[in-house]
């Protein structure tokens, strides 16, 4: 479940840009002088499709490649025997000492309340072609025009499946 969230987040962040940075001495970055007090904001959207940290396919749906990441040591290669160290869920958490200290209880309460989603009733979609005329990378593409646009979700129906009595899911499902 955890491979699937993080996937999920990776390729369809609801923050795909990063909290802007600001140099504190000159630096050089790939050839270029970076003098310091200059702002800095990382593009996360494109960061999580990386092909040196996520693969040749990074920009498929993939939920196996974190499988894959954890060697018998808990570090990470990828695919080119590469040492990247353990393979995070993506950039949309921060980096480094910066990061956020909440991504892995984020990640817990995601897959908590997906689980119980998922027990408790059976989703569809009310149109199953929906998503056939409709995606996320259309409506936001960071490499493309740099905007935050929202997409209208699509209808869904949530029907509580066979067996299950209403009265006592909602009181195992109270806080």
């Amino acid at each position: 479940m955890i491979a699937l969230i993080r996937e999920c987040l990776r390729l369809a962040p609801a923050i795909p840009i990063g909290i802007i940075r600001e140099t504190t001495r000159d630096i050089i970055f790939q050839g270029r002088r970076i003098e310091a007090g200059t702002w800095l904001l990382p593009m996360n959207a494109l960061i999580n499709k990386d092909q040196r940290m996520y693969g040749i396919d990074a920009e498929e749906f993939r939920p196996s490649r974190y499988f894959e990441s954890i060697g018998a040591d808990g570090k990470g290669l990828n695919g080119k025997g590469t040492h990247i160290g353990p393979l995070t869920a993506q950039a949309g958490f921060g980096f480094g000492k910066r990061a956020c200290p909440g991504a892995d209880l984020a990640e817990k309460v995601i897959a908590v309340t997906a689980s119980r989603l998922l027990w408790c009733f059976d989703i569809s979609f009310e149109d199953p072609t929906i998503l056939e005329r409709q995606s996320f990378f259309e409506a936001l593409n960071p490499a493309r025009d740099c905007q935050v646009r929202t997409m209208r979700p699509p209808p869904i129906s949530f029907t509580l499946r066979s067996g299950r009595d209403r009265q006592a899911l909602l009181e195992q499902l109270a806080v």
